[in-house]
């Protein structure tokens, strides 16, 4: 009996340690990072990139939910878009999270145009 709970007291430090550094391992190597944490420029260049895959000259506030969570901030000129000069001051600044947190929409500025001239 006591070296029942001696070996299930050991496998449970075991597994506790060994899912720690797993996760340790992969929250580094998958390169995502928390809001509020700076990005260097080739982070911030390789975001900018997967929230406007089209390579337009801005973005909508749809392409960048859930990576950007105050895009008022973010939108100096309060056009409703984002530059990529001013994404890229955001995530200068720590105002961007390396992982969409609830899936970015691979939306441009002229998403919602296109559908409405497909549809005439």
């Amino acid at each position: 009996m006591n070296m029942t709970w001696k070996s299930s007291a050991i496998a449970a430090v075991l597994a506790i340690g060994l899912s720690g550094a797993a996760y340790a391992q992969s929250s580094s190597s998958s390169g995502a990072t928390a809001q509020g944490q700076k990005m260097s420029d080739a982070q911030c260049q390789t975001l900018w990139q997967r929230v406007n895959p089209s390579s337009t000259p801005s973005v909508s506030r749809a392409a960048t939910m859930g990576y950007i969570q105050d895009f008022s901030s973010a939108d100096k000129d309060s056009n409703g878009q984002l530059s990529s000069g001013e994404f890229m001051a955001a995530c200068r600044d720590g105002k961007v999270s390396g992982t969409a947190s609830t899936g970015a929409g691979g939306g441009t500025m002229n998403d919602s145009k296109a559908g409405q001239q497909k549809k005439q």
